[in-house]
Formats: C-alpha cells, structure tokens, sequence
C-alpha cells in the first residue's frame, strides 16, 4: 500500500513533503509528522484498541525480513546491538495516552478493551537508538502486539532518539505477522532542561513536558482530518 503524502509541522510551519524527495532526518526542531496510507477508506473504522505501554522502539534491521519474536530482529540480516540503545522517559506516558484517547474520541472512534472487538490498533513506541528510519521494516515484541510493519513505501524519513512513533493498524487488513499499517505519526520534542520549561520543581516539568506532548499530539490529529471520516459519524 502506497503511503505518498508526508506532513511536517516544525515550530509552527506547515511542510509537505512528498515520496521521492532526499532523506530527511529531523532532529533540529519540534516536529509532527503524519503519513496518511493512499487509498484507504477511513470511514470503515470506528473502534480501536490501544495498549496500556508505550514500548522502547530499539532495534531496527537495516536488511532482511524481520522476526516478531523480537523487535527487529533480523532474519537474513545484522541486528542492531541492544548496547547501543539508551533509556527513554516515560513519565509523560500516561499523559501521552489520554491525550491520543481524547482526540479519537473526538474523532468519534470508541476504545475498546480487546484487539479481537475493534477496526484498529494503535501502537506507540519512544525511539530509544540515536536515530529511527520512517521507512525501514521493525517488528512489535510479542509480549505487547505480535507482529511486524513493513514501512517500505513510506517517505525516507528518520527521526531521532526521544521520538514517539505510532502506527494505526488494520486489524482485519493484518495477516500473520505481517501489520497493515494505515497511518503513521512520529513527534519529536526537543530535550528541555528544568530552566528552561519555567520550572525548578521535577514535577512542575513533568506537568509542563506532558502538556507540550499533548499539544503535539492535538497537532497531529488536527493536520489529518481524514481521520475524522471514521468513528461513529
């Protein structure tokens, strides 16, 4: 399934970008990406299923057919080393979480418990490598979504440690391993020190980094109205 069309808010500015252009690797500025899969009917979705966890997105094979027995791991091509991935902030999970059940709701999709009962599912990953590839091939463990995206039509796009990375699912589309990917969004927020969110208190900046994710993930939602032609409208 071809995925053509790339939206990029970057420190307010609204840049399209189009299969076909250089790589682009975003890691200088706040960013929201969106890549919205050609020729799907949104309006066949109405319900969705969103683990509790927001996983640590780690190793990513730069060849071969990745295995769902762990993540990215690389049948017929090298793995990444584990020791080179480092730990993520999950603080702002939580927050991260509501603020995506917020805005599918208003959307009018209704989370539901099991993946068996809905349309979609809605898999969230922090990058925890120095940098993450949009377009190449990662698997979900199977502790937490088995199952593996290809990503091979998708812009060359790479983001960088810190990221969130997260894919709509078609359920029914989705067989075996492989997951039919039919959206897909990365955010990227510049690391922010104490002094400079405002705040001296560990908690105030925790308050603080958790609105700015759910600005960004408002912003998301808000540069793809296609999204709203599902749910119960």
């Amino acid at each position: 399934m071809n995925k053509g069309l790339l939206l990029a808010s970057c420190a307010g500015l609204l840049l399209a970008y189009a299969c076909g252009a250089d790589p682009l690797f975003v890691g200088e500025s706040d960013a929201v990406i969106t890549i919205r899969a050609e020729g799907v009917n949104y309006s066949d979705y109405a319900t969705y299923y969103m683990p509790d966890d927001i996983i640590d997105l780690c190793l990513q094979p730069r060849s071969g057919v990745p295995s769902s027995d762990a993540i990215g791991g690389a049948a017929g091509g090298p793995a990444i080393d584990p020791g080179n991935c480092f730990a993520t902030d999950h603080l702002s999970d939580p927050d991260i979480l509501d603020a995506i059940e917020d805005n599918m709701a208003a959307y009018g999709y209704e989370r539901v418990e099991s993946a068996d009962d809905a349309d979609l599912a809605i898999l969230l990953g922090h990058v925890s490598r120095s940098s993450w590839s949009l377009a190449a091939p990662y698997c979900f463990p199977n502790s937490y979504y088995s199952g593996c995206v290809s990503q091979e039509n998708n812009p060359e796009i790479s983001v960088p440690y810190r990221a969130m990375v997260m894919q709509m699912i078609d359920i029914e589309a989705s067989e075996g391993d492989a997951l039919e990917s039919v959206f897909t969004a990365a955010i990227h927020q510049l690391h922010r020190t104490d002094a400079a969110l405002g705040t001296e208190s560990q908690g105030g900046a925790s308050n603080v980094r958790s609105e700015i994710w759910a600005d960004a993930i408002s912003v998301a939602f808000a540069q793809s109205p296609y999204l709203n032609d599902g749910g119960h409208n």
